[in-house]
């Protein structure tokens, strides 16, 4: 349910669980939850990255030749 964003809490209600510690014993991570972790947070670091280079190409300074 995690995997489709369903919140902890509701989760929680659904399997009956009172406390987080319970629904983290139960809250299985397989290598295909952790593959998909990192690629999500390369595309973050990736928009990021072009993000940045995009305010530098704007901020940097125009120059002009004398007459």
């Amino acid at each position: 349910m995690r995997n489709a964003g369903v919140a902890e809490e509701i989760i929680m209600k659904i399997g009956g669980w009172k406390t987080n510690s319970v629904f983290k014993r139960y809250s299985i991570v397989n290598t295909d939850d952790m593959s998909y972790a990192l690629a999500k947070r390369e595309r973050r670091r990736e928009a990021e990255r072009t993000l940045l280079r995009a305010e530098q190409e704007q901020a940097e300074p125009v120059t002009t030749r004398p007459i």
